[in-house]
Parts: structure tokens; C-alpha cells; sequence
């Protein structure tokens, strides 16, 4: 392919460098994103000011390209639709806008271009747990399909429907599980080139069908007896053998009203009053269960 440009000149500083290689299955899978660095001087040392435009050459042999390509006054281009299992050679010219060309910049070259990495599998975890299903999240370096195999104890004796759409971020739901079980499974990436990824074992354990309720181990007040304006400080320590602990409803004075909601396990509250007090708290966990304990104020003059 002629470029159409006949005079020759030689600027400093032309350096041509591969940034990437891009390939998938088939004849024209690959891409090449070349970059270079921009010349400052012509070859007697005065400036370079009337720079115009770059032009890429490439060939199966070395030092004879069989194509060029004008991409105009850019430092970096991509070159699509290359046979990915050839070799290619590379250089770069550059032209002033009076049509002069400089010599070749350095050669490069690839051979093989065909994608032999395999994807890198991070951030492998379960979630949304219930009595029978899950969710699995992963991720990896490049788009990529998504599977699960899971099965009891020590086997993956079945496996999710696999998902063909190349993703970076993998979500899969695992469904028709037992309750109280405890599950591994490992997930798994192929790539568009056929690499595949195989993570580490990974186990969850799903909950019973009888949701246990929260124990509450102590309730404690802070001062428990002073004078008014008496601020106490509430704390509840709590455990959920199947479950998360979502919520705290506070009752300061044990009238059956709830005076705060909370998701933390400790409160502050300011009695003004002197009077003897039995404050309340009910704590809830994400299945619904809940436990409830009292404790005693005494507030004087």
C-alpha cells in the first residue's frame, strides 16, 4: 500500500513500543496497540515544528512491509483483524506537511499472537444465604464465562447452569439446596481464546428452617442510679447461632412504646425525672426472631 510521500527525512527520537496484544479463537483474532514517543529535532538538530502525521508499516518479514497505514497525528493506534497464529513486523515513519518522510523508527515484532493466559479468578465469596439457596460472586482480570460447582461436604457433584456471557464481575445463584448443610464449591472462568480458570474450594453453610431466635447474654445500664438529669449509657450483648443481628428497639422507661431504633447494640439516653425505671430492649435478627431483656434505673433528686 503507497503512501504517496517520496522525500525521505530523518527526525530524532522516533521510538516505536507495543503497549498490548488482544486475540480471540479464529483466523482474524488479533489486535496490536503500538505506541511511540514523538520526535523533537530533525537530523541537523533544528526544531521539529511542522510534524503532520505518522505512518504505520507491517509485513510477515523482517524490514519489508507489505502495508502502510496513515493514522494520522496520533502517539498510539490499535491494528485490528491480524492473523493471530502469524509472525508481524512493525516500524513507524513519520511526515512533515510538506510531504517529507522520516526513515523507519526501530522494528518490532510478535509471532503467535494467539491468547495463551488464562483468566485470574479474585473476590471469590458466598451470599444471600437462605434455608435453600446462594449466591456466589467472583472476579476476573479479563471478560470471561461463569460457572459453580458445588456439592456436600467434599465433592461438586453438581453444578449451576453455566453463564456464556463474557463478564468481569460473576454473580451466580445456586438453588434446591438442603437447610443446616454445609456446601463446597469452587467456580470457573474460560476466556474467548478457551483458557479456563479453576479456583480454590470454598465452603457456606446454610441455615435451619426453624429460625433460633437471639440469646441475650446481658443488658447493662451505666450509671444504673443517679440524680436527674441522669445520662445512662445502654449496651446489650447478644449471639445468633443461625443468623445476623439486624435491628435494637430501645423502651428507656418500660412502657411498652418503643423510643429508639437502632442497628448498633449501644444507646445513650438522659432520664430528667426522678423515678424508678425498668427500660426494655428487643433485639431482632434477619430471620425474624427476637429476644427481649429488662433492666432497673433509679433516679432521685
Amino acid at each position: 500500500m503507497s503512501n504517496g510521500l517520496k522525500n525521505k527525512k530523518t527526525y530524532y527520537g522516533l521510538m516505536l513500543a507495543m503497549v498490548f496484544i488482544f486475540s480471540s479463537p479464529g483466523a482474524f483474532a488479533a489486535n496490536v496497540t503500538l505506541e511511540w514517543d514523538q520526535p523533537a529535532t530533525n537530523a541537523d538538530g533544528t526544531p521539529l515544528t511542522d510534524l503532520s502525521g505518522y505512518i504505520i508499516y507491517y509485513g510477515a518479514e523482517s524490514g519489508k512491509y507489505s502495508q502502510g497505514l496513515d493514522v494520522g497525528n496520533v502517539l498510539m493506534y490499535t491494528i485490528y483483524d491480524l492473523f493471530s497464529d502469524s509472525s508481524y513486523y512493525f516500524a513507524v515513519a513519520a511526515y512533515d506537511s510538506s510531504g517529507n518522510e522520516s526513515d523507519f523508527s526501530n522494528e518490532i515484532s510478535v509471532t503467535g499472537m494467539r491468547d495463551t493466559t488464562s483468566p485470574v479468578i479474585s473476590g471469590v465469596y458466598a451470599h444471600d444465604i437462605t434455608t435453600d439457596s446462594a449466591s456466589i460472586n467472583w472476579t476476573t482480570d479479563e471478560a470471561s464465562d461463569s460457572l459453580v460447582e458445588y456439592g456436600i461436604f467434599t465433592s461438586h457433584e453438581n453444578a449451576s447452569p453455566p453463564d456464556p456471557a463474557p463478564v468481569f464481575n460473576h454473580n451466580m445463584t445456586l438453588s434446591g439446596l438442603l437447610p443446616a448443610t454445609r456446601y463446597l464449591f469452587r467456580v470457573s472462568s474460560q476466556d474467548s481464546s478457551g483458557n479456563l480458570s479453576v479456583s480454590d474450594d470454598y465452603t457456606f453453610v446454610t441455615p435451619n428452617l426453624q429460625n433460633s431466635p437471639p440469646v441475650i447474654s446481658s443488658f447493662k445500664a451505666d450509671p444504673y442510679s443517679g440524680r436527674a438529669p441522669l445520662t445512662v449509657a445502654f449496651t446489650v450483648n447478644v449471639s445468633d447461632i443461625d443468623g445476623n443481628i439486624t435491628g435494637y428497639e430501645w423502651d428507656f422507661d418500660g412502657n411498652g412504646k418503643i423510643d429508639a431504633a437502632t442497628t448498633t447494640n449501644q444507646i445513650s439516653h438522659t432520664y430528667r425525672h426522678s423515678k424508678r425505671y425498668s427500660p426494655r430492649v428487643r433485639v431482632i435478627d434477619d430471620q425474624g426472631g427476637k429476644a427481649e431483656s429488662r433492666t432497673k434505673i433509679s433516679v432521685y433528686k
